[in-house]
């Protein structure tokens, strides 16, 4: 595995994600040139976009689309979420104050656990931080002593 000077964040969570300033402290933390990939729903998606045009990072906003509606119908999010996995992601941070509690987070949780599905085949660093309703998952084995868990307080 060749590795690269900058990470591909993805930033997912709640739709009702209302504070920025967390995303901006586990945003800062990351290397220079980074990329973040996320969704174009309000709330935590709509916060990793303004924190990370406000940090000079480059945003990759991916729509749902008639693919992922055809299917998923009714829950086209989930093809989204696939395809945002599959541009090669290095770390997954998931912004969700129910993460975990049951019936709450679907779409966040779907995320979570397909980075953790893939991280079990053996392309991920197990690498989670929850606090204060946030997650952060290393993807790559690299991150991790260089870079470490990125932490959401």
């Amino acid at each position: 595995m060749s590795e690269r000077p900058f990470l591909r964040v993805l930033v997912t969570g709640s739709t009702t994600w209302d504070k920025p300033e967390t995303v901006r402290r586990a945003l800062s933390q990351l290397p220079p040139h980074s990329v973040i990939v996320t969704g174009d729903t309000p709330g935590a998606d709509a916060c990793a976009i303004a924190v990370a045009t406000g940090l000079g990072l480059s945003v990759q906003c991916m729509k749902k689309n008639r693919a992922d509606q055809r299917a998923f119908p009714g829950e086209a999010w989930r093809g989204l979420n696939e395809r945002m996995l599959a541009t090669g992601i290095d770390l997954v941070l998931a912004f969700h104050a129910d993460y975990g509690k049951p019936g709450f987070a679907r779409g966040t949780v779907h995320m979570v656990e397909l980075a953790g599905e893939k991280r079990d085949r053996g392309t991920h660093f197990p690498c989670v931080s929850r606090r204060l309703g946030a997650q952060a998952c290393c993807a790559r084995r690299w991150i991790a002593p260089s870079f470490g868990c990125i932490r959401t307080v």
